[in-house]
């Protein structure tokens, strides 16, 4: 079920949502909510939401655009009647580390591999959050972006085909994130080319979720 995004921080909209999910939930059993948010942030919220607040969970998963009261009292009601959250975006939702957070929650594979990967990509994240888009990037600095891509496209292929090879449903997610986490390594240069395909590629997050 589709509720759309006719507005973002709107209370009155944000409140008849948040009616809906809860009367999804109590009525027909729904038990996953996804929303328009980067699948990684979106996955470290969901498994340690049990451990904080709602306003924990709020910060550390959807985009701040969407930061309203009703909003918060749905993290509120998702926490305490244990409704998952998901997110179907490639994009980081969240700042700090949170979208690079997932690499610390992959325990079997290889510990150096998973400790490199993650300091490259909180350095790469935060980067391109503030500095990508910008025309006047200047190209020493658009060089390091470059290099550090290529090395992150390196270590996430290496933990994706492990995590493949092992063969275990219970890695799927963590094979998906990084399959966004590719994607945007290898197009993150050309922002029109990005626009263009960031619906396909959430749709197609989407029928992974239903799937």
């Amino acid at each position: 079920i589709f509720l759309g995004e006719s507005g973002h921080s709107g209370h009155e909209y944000n409140y008849a949502k948040y009616k809906i999910i809860k009367y999804l939930h109590e009525n027909h059993n729904f038990n996953v909510v996804i929303f328009e948010s980067g699948m990684a942030d979106c996955f470290h919220g969901n498994n340690l939401k049990n451990q904080n607040d709602s306003l924990w969970l709020l910060k550390h998963s959807i985009y701040t655009i969407w930061s309203s009261t009703p909003t918060l009292m749905l993290m509120d009601y998702m926490i305490s009647n244990n409704l998952k959250i998901g997110g179907f975006d490639y994009q980081n939702s969240s700042m700090g580390s949170t979208n690079s957070e997932f690499l610390k929650m992959i325990k079997t594979l290889d510990s150096s591999l998973i400790n490199e990967t993650y300091q490259n990509d909180v350095i790469f994240s935060n980067y391109i959050a503030t500095t990508v888009f910008d025309e006047n990037l200047s190209p020493s600095k658009l060089d390091s972006i470059k290099t550090l891509s290529k090395l992150l496209i390196s270590n996430y292929t290496k933990l994706n085909n492990i995590i493949t090879n092992q063969n275990d449903t219970s890695l799927a997610y963590y094979s998906k994130i990084i399959s966004n986490k590719l994607f945007l390594l290898n197009n993150f240069e050309n922002r029109k080319k990005l626009s263009a395909l960031r619906d396909s590629v959430m749709s197609n997050n989407i029928k992974w979720y239903y799937d």
